[in-house]
């Protein structure tokens, strides 16, 4: 049975009195929740003012409050724990036989390749352009699907994707910054060999479809 729209009303000035969270999903788990549990016992002839059912449920399935600040306190780390498996699998789903097959047969390649200008700067390039990738997959996703959320909200699901997909780019620029170090103090030649390029750039590559497709499974989730 769906809730009228007194119902509905009074259950979202409740939460947001109720419920202190910057986050919007978990804000909306517990609004479903409550939505479908009063829904059912207006099927089961529960005719009651709606704070009085509400009251009741409280009690009854949530134990008061102090259940809500729990759910809010821990859903961001159990959250992030699932991405982080998520992610791991989507890594194994790409790093499989055939790609470590090829990633060998480029490091092999990598050692006839010539030390030369034209050599370093096509390797790089290409590693400029993997990190990017995920970071302009994630933007354009994020604007085909536009999670809603309430005044003084965020997504955490949004800000996740964000992280990972722009992970890339940091590392980048903490490996030019640590090269460049290298050069004023001489510590090391700051010009590696081809090989050192190929194995970055094949983490880089794998990482960055494992985020993307990462990407693409949560955003179906929020919509």
């Amino acid at each position: 049975m769906t809730l009228n729209a007194t119902d509905l009303d009074y259950i979202n000035d409740r939460l947001k009195n109720d419920i202190k969270s910057i986050y919007q999903e978990p804000y909306d788990e517990i609004k479903d929740h409550i939505i479908t549990v009063i829904e059912v016992a207006r099927e089961n002839g529960d005719n009651r003012n709606i704070a009085f059912v509400f009251d009741e449920l409280l009690e009854t399935h949530f134990k008061g409050y102090r259940t809500f600040e729990k759910i809010i306190k821990e859903y961001p780390l159990t959250y992030y724990k699932k991405i982080t498996r998520l992610h791991w699998a989507n890594i194994k789903y790409y790093l499989n036989w055939k790609t470590i097959l090829l990633i060998t047969l480029f490091v092999i390649t990598g050692f006839y390749l010539p030390q030369n200008k034209i050599t370093f700067l096509a390797l790089i390039i290409g590693l400029i352009a993997t990190a990017f990738m995920p970071a302009i997959y994630f933007f354009y996703q994020s604007k085909i699907l536009i999670i809603k959320t309430d005044k003084g909200k965020s997504s955490i699901v949004k800000l996740s994707m964000q992280s990972m997909s722009t992970l890339l780019i940091f590392i980048g620029i903490i490996l030019n910054g640590i090269c460049q170090i290298a050069r004023i103090f001489h510590f090391f030649n700051p010009v590696f060999h081809p090989v050192v390029y190929i194995l970055l750039l094949s983490c880089f590559v794998i990482y960055g479809l494992s985020s993307m497709r990462l990407c693409r499974q949560e955003f179906k989730i929020a919509s």
